[in-house]
């Protein structure tokens, strides 16, 4: 009987009797994977690279609002978002709005409200990807708003519908998450 492998050299005695494990092969010894298999393994690697390159593309659409934000024009801000627009408040309450003008006057809004407390640059933190298919997904970032003075003036959890639109991601529906 063979001893396990698990066990050391110095527990199995000599290891001239163990064989190696094969990990190319799904019992370790000497038949190869299947072909269903290997297919199997280009997939996964494929769905891998797929999904870095997704995640890659939404850190470049937010580190993109990161500097849209920061120079506090609600125009520069929904350049990053498509008419209608769904943003739903953190009390669960939702707006709807059908007109890129819109969305522009929202932003202006809220950047004038975060200027006015003293808000001077935004960044986020946490970033979180999920896939809807090829041409859409869900992300979620934690934003904070910092101060003249260094420190957040406000911190709050999001998340974005993105889709993807003539080669680039926009939202089209955010939602505030509940304290």
């Amino acid at each position: 009987m063979d001893t396990p492998l698990f066990l050391s050299h110095a527990a199995r005695g000599s290891a001239s009797h163990a064989r190696p494990f094969d990990y190319r092969r799904p019992d370790g010894a000497g038949r190869p994977h299947s072909a269903a298999h290997c297919d199997a393994a280009r997939t996964y690697k494929q769905a891998m690279n797929d999904s870095l390159a997704l995640q890659q593309e939404v850190t470049g659409f937010f580190d993109a609002f990161v500097v849209a934000f920061s120079t506090f024009d609600g125009r520069q801000v929904a350049r990053l978002y498509r008419a209608p627009f769904v943003a739903v408040q953190s009390d669960g309450t939702a707006v709807c709005f059908n007109t890129h003008a819109e969305v522009e006057a929202y932003f202006q809004v809220v950047v004038d409200g975060y200027a006015s407390k003293g808000g001077r640059s935004g960044r986020y933190t946490g970033l979180a990807v999920t896939p809807l298919g090829s041409r859409a997904a869900l992300a979620s970032v934690t934003w904070h708003i910092g101060g003249g003075d260094g420190k957040d003036i406000a911190t709050w959890r999001e998340s974005y519908n993105l889709v993807r639109m003539d080669g680039l991601l926009y939202v089209v529906a955010s939602v505030d998450h509940a304290e």
